[in-house]
């Protein structure tokens, strides 16, 4: 059940509030990246979770990503004045992403021009996606794997667990 907005008078839901529903090919990217077909994706797709910092309600969403090293991920929000979700991230934040069908803890935060460490995730990302062209003052968003989730009881990744319950520390296989 997807929450609702929340009204003025103390957090409470708002029933008259449109529930917002994510793109149906959003959907249907994140049920593959969690299914055994995660396979076909796994190359170029992840799926990120991302909590707001006003609302705090709690965003599911597939983005593209390149390596920079085994451990962290660079995603770039195309058309970022067009989107928000990568907003949460200006302060490094808590996420979690989906790939090879389990959701692993990480941090994220948004790289800016000028910014440490920018120069070189651009230059990650292009390795990936030669043919994508970030502007001259595009943000892109770092993301650093902590660990994995444990697999829920039964191994049925379709339904993971969103508690974050600390397993052993993990890393993804790159590439």
């Amino acid at each position: 059940m997807a929450p609702t907005l929340s009204d003025r008078r103390g957090g409470r839901p708002d029933p008259t509030a449109r529930r917002w529903k994510p793109p149906l090919q959003n959907r249907l990217l994140i049920r593959t990246l969690r299914s055994p077909l995660h396979r076909l994706l796994d190359g170029f797709t992840v799926a990120l979770r991302v909590t707001g910092i006003v609302t705090g309600t709690m965003h599911e969403l597939p983005v593209m990503f390149a390596w920079e090293n085994s451990s962290e991920l660079v995603v770039y929000p195309g058309r970022p004045e067009t989107k928000k979700w990568w907003r949460n991230l200006r302060r490094r934040t808590a996420v979690s992403l989906l790939h090879g069908g389990r959701w692993h803890q990480a941090s994220g935060e948004v790289l800016q021009p000028g910014d440490d460490g920018y120069d070189g995730a651009v230059r990650a990302y292009h390795r990936r996606w030669p043919h994508v062209r970030i502007g001259p003052s595009d943000p892109l968003v770092r993301l650093r794997l902590i660990e994995a989730e444990p697999d829920p009881p039964g191994g049925d990744t379709s339904r993971v667990s969103r508690r974050n319950v600390r397993a052993g520390p993990t890393r993804l296989e790159a590439r």
